[in-house]
C-alpha cells in the first residue's frame, strides 16, 4: 500500500491515517490528532491529506496538533513535519499534550525549525487555540 492509499477521506473536511485524524475545524485551522507512532509511510499520507485540506483554506493556515496519544516518529517523519511547518502558507502551529512523549516530540520539532517563533507547545487544546486566534 502506498502513502496515498493510507489516507482515507471520511468527510469533506476530514481524513484518517490509521487512527490519526486530520480535520479542518474552521476556515483556517487544521486540527491533527496523532494516535500512536508515526512511521514514514503514515507521515507522508498525513502530509498529503493536510495539503488537500489546505486547498480548502483561503489564505494562511494554522495547525492545532494533539500529541496526547502520539508515539514515536520515524526520523524521516520528523524531517517531513519540520518541512511542513516551514511552508509559506503556515501561520501558526500550536502543539499540545500532557503525555511525556508529546513534550519530547514537540521540543525536537521546535528545535529543528528555523521559523520556530510560529510554533509553540501548550498543555491544553484551549491554550493552543487561544494563541492561534490572537
Amino acid at each position: 500500500m502506498n502513502e496515498l492509499d493510507r489516507a482515507r477521506q471520511v468527510g469533506e473536511r476530514e481524513y484518517l491515517v490509521g487512527e490519526t485524524r486530520a480535520m479542518l475545524l474552521d476556515d483556517h485551522i487544521i486540527k491533527i490528532e496523532i494516535i500512536g507512532p508515526q512511521p514514514t509511510e503514515d507521515a507522508y499520507a498525513l502530509y498529503n491529506a493536510t495539503r488537500k485540506l489546505e486547498k480548502l483554506v483561503n489564505g494562511k493556515v494554522s495547525y492545532l496538533i494533539d500529541l496526547n496519544r502520539a508515539g514515536k516518529n520515524s526520523s524521516e517523519a520528523s524531517r517531513l513535519w519540520k518541512r511542513a511547518t516551514e511552508e509559506k502558507n503556515v501561520y501558526k502551529v500550536a502543539q499540545f499534550g500532557l503525555h511525556p512523549v508529546a513534550k519530547v516530540l514537540a521540543s525536537f520539532v521546535n528545535s529543528l525549525n528555523s521559523n520556530n517563533h510560529n510554533i509553540r507547545f501548550f498543555s491544553s487544546m484551549e491554550e493552543g487555540l487561544q494563541w492561534i486566534q490572537e
